[in-house]
């Protein structure tokens, strides 16, 4: 029996000076459990994410084989970052401004 894996890669080029953001999958790879911002789960460096029951089976990623670590939680928006930051920042982030 012949398997056929057909992978799909998305290239994401970021603008001169704007910091990309990491990408907060809302499920996991391997089984359908949702996944919150705030909630509990590991990454890989290519950003596969995975529920802690799921990382825990595995204790690798089964994409690539790298190392599987907490992924940070985001507890605020984007709204509530920018009402935060500084003018400059602000500036910077969205483009907006002088």
């Amino acid at each position: 029996m012949t398997y056929t894996l057909y992978v799909t890669y998305s290239l994401y080029v970021k603008p001169r000076g704007v910091a990309a953001m990491l990408k907060m999958k809302s499920s996991c790879e391997t089984c359908p459990a949702p996944l919150r911002d705030d909630a509990e789960a590991f990454i890989c460096s290519y950003e596969c994410t995975y529920c802690p029951t799921c990382a825990t089976d595995h204790r690798v990623c089964p994409n690539c084989a790298g190392e599987l670590v907490r992924r940070p939680r985001r507890t605020t928006g984007a709204a509530e970052i920018a009402r935060r930051a500084p003018a400059r920042l602000r500036r910077k982030i969205w483009g907006t401004g002088r």
